[in-house]
């Protein structure tokens, strides 16, 4: 519980509310509603009851206590994932490896060019033969 939880706990006086009993009677008779023994609508008027109670309780309270709400903690950040590195292509495109766009297809042979298998469906990848695979430009 956070300081503010424990300080409220300790400033409510009805101690079946803060009680594990409490948890227990409300199991045992959504477990009746669940066999049809119990109505859920009854379940519901029965805690709207008690928090109107309750509340009123809380209301007519003169003692002045107060609950110092403080700032929650941090919450922790989650471990950044890093992205999986991407093998580097090698200088010419190998047929038969892998497409390096879409890596479903592989590197097939064409007339002025290398290209992926699945051009058909869609993928555009193509290396001219004269180029480098990674884009650069020849050294002159």
């Amino acid at each position: 519980a956070t300081a503010t939880g424990v300080e409220l706990i300790g400033l409510i006086d009805e101690e079946l509310l803060k009680s594990a009993e409490l948890t227990g009677i409300w199991e045992r008779k959504l477990r009746s509603i669940e066999r049809r023994e119990y109505s859920a609508r009854q379940f519901l008027d029965e805690l709207k009851a008690m928090v109107a109670g309750l509340v009123m309780s809380v209301m007519a309270d003169n003692s002045g206590g107060k609950v110092v709400v403080a700032d929650p903690p941090a919450a922790p950040q989650p471990a950044r994932r890093r992205a999986p590195r991407k093998a580097k292509a090698p200088d010419a495109p190998v047929e038969g490896m892998a497409c390096p766009a879409c890596g479903k297809g592989t590197v097939i042979r064409g007339k002025t060019a290398y290209g992926c298998s699945r051009w058909r469906e869609g993928c555009t990848w193509r290396h001219p033969f004269d180029t480098p695979a990674d884009g650069d430009k020849p050294a002159q």
